[in-house]
């Protein structure tokens, strides 16, 4: 008999849902609930957990074996010890945010290409301009670098491509097959190369050692002067600064923020009220059908932990995610 804390308020859950989830979890008792502080004093006695329950109250409790978190980031498990390593699995949600990072990706892009931010802070003073012909940029014939080509760098370059974008994907290795909807792969040591043709770049990096700050001035730089950047991966691939003084130099080139470093943006960065900024919440995985996807991936991944079959999204320690 062990016991399964299972983070979520329920709300979401059908009856057969609650009958998925208690056949899977066999003899252990499933305790649902997201009250931060009721996990937390479970956490103890818990052999499995998933979802809200604090991830300090995982690391701190050796009874829990696995921890599956509803989000695809692990940039927390740096602080994992050593010796909890050798007894904690953790698994992500990694691979359910294609649709809808790559909608949301797509609809910065569309708006940064058709001037659309430019009509929203119009239409908070009242003003109708409608500008010239060549603030109007259509997406077909453009070339997209694609850096991070992971499973949602891969649906955003099929979707690309089917609209006529060229993509070009940036992954730590160049080896191995080049996905559907890319023309070809580089490694991250051979970005430079291929930054000069983006007039759109998409980051879709995780939060690791090698990608922090990657996005600095010598990376602008080299993009073209009425480019487009869209970070939709983690803030902290980005020199701050740096940007900023590309955008002021550069009032053709847009950057389409949906994350930062910090977070939220305080209210003192300059980015808040640059013209040439689209800002969105660190929303673009956010989704009406999120936690089907979510719980579904959950039960696969319940299903192969009891059968002892090799477990989906696997934190891999060393890389971090």
């Amino acid at each position: 008999m062990g016991l399964l804390l299972f983070g979520s308020s329920g709300t979401e859950f059908s009856d057969s849902d609650r009958n998925r989830l208690n056949q899977l979890a066999g003899t252990r008792q499933v305790v649902v609930t997201d009250d931060r502080d009721e996990l937390a004093r479970m956490a103890p006695d818990a052999d499995l957990a998933v979802g809200g329950v604090p991830k300090q109250s995982v690391i701190d409790s050796p009874r829990i074996q696995w921890f599956h978190t509803w989000h695809a980031g692990a940039e927390w498990t740096a602080r994992i010890p050593p010796e909890r390593r050798q007894t904690l699995k953790v698994t992500t949600s990694s691979g359910i945010h294609g649709a809808t990072m790559t909608e949301h990706t797509l609809a910065l892009i569309i708006m940064a290409l058709r001037g659309m931010h430019r009509d929203v802070q119009n239409q908070t003073r009242k003003i109708w301009d409608d500008g010239p012909m060549s603030q109007y940029r259509e997406i077909g014939g453009l070339t997209a670098v694609i850096v991070g080509a992971g499973a949602i760098g891969q649906h955003l370059g099929r979707t690309l491509q089917f609209l006529g974008m060229r993509c070009i994907g940036v992954r730590r290795s160049a080896n191995g097959p080049v996905p559907e909807g890319f023309e070809r792969m580089v490694s991250v040591s051979d970005l430079y190369d291929v930054l000069p043709q983006a007039n759109v770049c998409v980051s879709i990096l995780p939060s690791t050692a090698e990608s922090r700050g990657l996005f600095d001035w010598s990376a602008f730089a080299r993009m073209p002067s009425d480019g487009i950047f869209v970070n939709i991966g983690r803030g902290d691939a980005v020199v701050e600064a740096d940007l900023v003084h590309h955008l002021e130099r550069n009032p053709e080139y847009i950057a389409c923020l949906d994350v930062t470093n910090p977070e939220p943006l305080p209210e003192e960065s300059m980015l808040w009220s640059m013209p040439n900024v689209i800002i969105t919440p660190h929303v673009s995985g956010r989704s009406d059908r999120y936690f089907r996807r979510a719980f579904e991936q959950y039960l696969e991944n319940l299903r192969r932990y009891t059968a002892g079959e090799p477990l989906l999204n696997l934190v891999d320690y060393e890389s971090g995610y």
